[in-house]
């Protein structure tokens, strides 16, 4: 058994074509930079020819494999993101409710305390609500 190591950039056109084509155009192949030199290649060796077909299916597959991972990505950080906003939405909806339900408790408060001229205590348990709840409803709308 033996190991033969090939260096692409050792390759001399003249010498390594003639004493051994068909590693020189496997050597080209591996260093082929366009598609046109392989097909150039492959018109000279069925093998080659056979490889590069596999090679093109392989990095076809490779990259409908990469859209679909980036289609997928893309669906799961749009439903991220509008999961994110709706949670989002929520939470402002109901801070908006607490402030409106805090600025009528406090409306509601004071208009009794007026109309009734009663002190906050009276107009508190007269509306069914406690003098805590009516501060932290006048904290809230601040």
């Amino acid at each position: 058994m033996s190991i033969r190591l090939l260096q692409l950039n050792q390759l001399k056109k003249e010498l390594d074509e003639q004493i051994r084509p068909e590693i020189y155009d496997w050597a080209r192949l591996f260093k082929a930079e366009t598609w046109e030199e392989m097909r150039m290649l492959a018109e000279r060796d069925e093998s080659i020819k056979e490889c590069i077909f596999t090679y093109k299916e392989l990095t076809a597959d490779e990259k409908a494999r990469m859209q679909s991972e980036a289609r997928d990505d893309y669906y799961r950080r749009l439903n991220w993101a509008e999961e994110r906003g709706i949670r989002k939405g929520m939470e402002k909806g109901m801070e908006q409710a607490q402030k409106e339900t805090a600025r009528t408790l406090v409306s509601n408060v004071n208009h009794v305390m007026e109309s009734f001229h009663v002190d906050l205590e009276r107009a508190c348990e007269g509306i069914g609500t406690t003098v805590e709840a009516y501060q932290a409803a006048k904290e809230l709308m601040e």
